[in-house]
C-alpha cells in the first residue's frame, strides 16, 4: 500500500522535492518496516524503536547535514511515520523517548484506534 498519496507535506513540501524523500518513503512504507512498527506499538514502544538503527544508518547523512535546519529531517521522518501509522488504523497518543539514538531523540507512541460500532436502525 502506498501512503504517500494521502500525505499532506505542509511545512515539509520542500523536503518532498529532494531525492532522499522517496528513499525514506520506500523504506518506511515497506511491509517489513510497517510490521516492525506495528509490533513495537503493540509492545508499548515508539513505532520507530525497531527501525531506528536502520534509519540512522540509511539516512544519517541527511539527519546530520548542515544544509538542513537542526532536527528538521528527524521531524520529517516522524511525520511520515505518524501518517503511515494513522493510515494503518492507529492513533497518536504521546511522544516516547528514543534511547541510544544519535539523531532522533523522540518519536510517536500509538495505539490501535477503537472500533466504534454503528448502531443498527
Amino acid at each position: 500500500m502506498t501512503f504517500i498519496n494521502t500525505y499532506d507535506a505542509g511545512r515539509f513540501a520542500y523536503l518532498m522535492e529532494k531525492p532522499f524523500a522517496a528513499e525514506v518513503w520506500a523504506f518506511l512504507e515497506s511491509d517489513k518496516t510497517l510490521a516492525k512498527m506495528v509490533s513495537a506499538t503493540e509492545e508499548g514502544k515508539p513505532a520507530i524503536a525497531p527501525i531506528l538503527a536502520e534509519i540512522e544508518s540509511l539516512f544519517g547523512g541527511h539527519l546530520a547535514s548542515p544544509e538542513n535546519p537542526k532536527e528538521e529531517i528527524a521531524v520529517f521522518i516522524n511525520s511520515i511515520i505518524k501518517h503511515i501509522m494513522e493510515q494503518s488504523g492507529y492513533e497518536f497518543i504521546a511522544c516516547g523517548f528514543c534511547r541510544n539514538s544519535r539523531y532522533i531523540k523522540s518519536s510517536g507512541l500509538f495505539r490501535k484506534k477503537p472500533h466504534h460500532a454503528i448502531p443498527y436502525p
